[in-house]
């Protein structure tokens, strides 16, 4: 290369650079908020893929000078390491089947690569990067963070990959019109990867949200059952009113002070809503918390409930079913694990934000920690699924989680905000 096609290389390269680092923002969640770091990070991409490119020419190497600096610049992003790798290959995949199929292109249609040529190259390259960037940015920001798993990723990563090896095979081996549509075929088949990704995802919202209102329904059918079953004692007891009052007379009189305590006792006993653990007048609360609960007696379960919230919150049903729901469940199950079960349940509203609080006694055993996050859970997958999931939906409301352990203790407290009342 001449001086002329260097500093041509070394402007476009400028290009891909920015757009590479984009391209990390819509894979990536958690990105660092110090621009300053992002900046030296985006520089000493571009400082060594630049260096690999002019001084190397093995395509190796050039993979290497790519691959590696992505990578490293992925590292500002708070996210799992398969999302990383998925996020390098994918984006790298890209940009070289894209550039190849060009190339291809280019030659076909014009015998001298010249200066000019080269430019025209390099500024259809980049529209082109750019284009397919807002593609996958409209499709994959409608993606929940909590919706694949590494399993799901691991056959997606093949598609990459596999670009990878058979593009540096074609290159090292000339091209033909035959590699030309292939080339093609290749390029749709890797955004057909992510159509198909988009597809899925909007399959499985639709799956979750149905198995989230269906779970409210049955908290709202157990909730009815319970206040029916108070209001059929209540009558009963106002229908023999007279006749209670009577018999409470008669041991009064006769001074049969223990009968008289046990008589009262047996009529308070008669109204108690036997089922009706919370009743803190919140229905979605309420039903939630009551039919979670229903059982904590014959599981030898110790509960501290200390509930003080408005009939209605600026929370969705649906968000509290998912926030509060999937940490009674996490409690239930780390209880039924220990000897001393004891399980506290803290709701508080205070200026305008909801505070939520469980803590529960475990066995002592923390098996794996997730985006920061701690579990007692054995489920990684199962659990690391519900994790995200009430993290996406606390983020919905400026809010935040926080985790403490100590010792045979593990406590989630959660803090949601009125994003409306702030302003």
């Amino acid at each position: 290369m001449n001086t002329a096609q260097i500093v041509c290389y070394l402007i476009y390269n400028v290009f891909q650079t920015v757009i590479i680092c984009k391209y990390a923002n819509i894979f990536l969640k958690g990105g660092t908020k110090r621009k300053g770091l992002k900046a030296a990070a985006g520089i000493a991409y571009y400082a060594v893929n630049t260096f690999g490119f002019l001084v190397f020419s093995s395509y190796a190497l050039n993979i290497l000078t790519n691959i590696l600096p992505m990578f490293v610049y992925s590292l500002l992003y708070d996210d799992r390491l398969y999302k990383r790798v998925f996020y390098v290959l994918s984006v790298y995949s890209m940009g070289m089947v894209l550039e190849d199929f060009l190339y291809i292109i280019f030659s076909f249609l014009f015998a001298d690569f010249d200066l000019k040529i080269m430019v025209l190259f390099y500024v259809v390259f980049n529209l082109l990067f750019w284009g397919i960037y807002f593609v996958l940015k409209k499709i994959i920001t409608n993606l929940s963070d909590a919706d694949f798993r590494f399993k799901h990723l691991c056959p997606l990563l093949l598609v990459p990959i596999c670009l990878i090896f058979f593009t540096q095979i074609f290159a090292a081996s000339g091209f033909t019109i035959n590699k030309f549509v292939i080339f093609g075929f290749m390029l749709g088949v890797s955004l057909l990867v992510f159509y198909c990704f988009y597809e899925i995802d909007k399959s499985y919202k639709s799956v979750y949200r149905e198995y989230v209102l269906e779970s409210q329904n049955r908290y709202y059918k157990n909730q009815l059952d319970i206040i029916k079953a108070a209001d059929l004692r209540a009558s009963k007891l106002r229908h023999d009113y007279k006749n209670h009052m009577l018999a409470l007379k008669s041991y009064i009189l006769s001074d049969n002070k223990a009968e008289s305590l046990r008589y009262i006792d047996e009529i308070s006993g008669s109204t108690d809503f036997e089922k009706q653990i919370v009743n803190s007048k919140n229905i979605v609360i309420d039903s939630l918390l009551n039919y979670k609960l229903r059982d904590y007696k014959e599981d030898n379960i110790s509960l501290d409930l200390n509930i003080s919230v408005p009939e209605n919150l600026f929370v969705s049903a649906y968000d509290l079913n998912i926030i509060l729901g999937n940490l009674t469940d996490n409690a239930l199950t780390a209880v039924k694990k220990t000897e001393k079960r004891e399980i506290s349940i803290s709701i508080k509203f205070i200026n305008n934000s909801l505070f939520l609080r469980v803590g529960n006694t475990f066995d002592g055993i923390l098996l794996t920690k997730e985006n920061g996050l701690l579990t007692t859970k054995a489920d990684k997958a199962g659990h690391g699924l519900g994790v995200d999931i009430i993290k996406e939906t606390i983020k919905k409301y400026d809010g935040e989680i926080d985790i403490v352990s100590e010792e045979n203790y593990f406590c989630n407290t959660v803090i949601l905000h009125n994003k409306s009342a702030l302003f």
